[in-house]
């Protein structure tokens, strides 16, 4: 199995070691981790380390990447167990100025 995908939707908890079980994620090389946008940012990192510090419990040898919105949470995460972060934080402000650029807008100043 090369990569697990799990997603909380309400009925599942993905730091629950029986869900991430039944995701098979002991057999999995990888598991990303998103961010749930219908929490607050700092709660939504805090869940994502959460899930970060299960996955690594359930497999110890699996590459965690994990999306982080705060500056302040990406540490945090990396000592959880984070193989990779993903700034959230800094990827939406750099995909900004890419369509801007790409736009063809010189400036904002007139």
């Amino acid at each position: 199995m090369c990569c697990v995908c799990y997603s909380s939707n309400g009925k599942r908890d993905a730091s629950s070691q029986e869900d991430l079980s039944k995701a098979h994620i002991q057999q999995a090389k990888a598991i990303v981790i998103t961010s749930d946008s219908s929490k607050g940012e700092l709660e939504a990192d805090r869940y994502s380390i959460v899930i970060t510090i299960a996955a690594k419990i359930a497999n110890p040898s699996i590459k965690i990447l994990t999306e982080i919105l705060t500056a302040k949470q990406s540490e945090h995460a990396k000592r959880a167990g984070a193989t990779t972060i993903i700034p959230a934080y800094e990827s939406l402000g750099r995909e900004m100025y890419y369509q801007i650029y790409n736009s063809g807008i010189e400036s904002f100043n007139r």
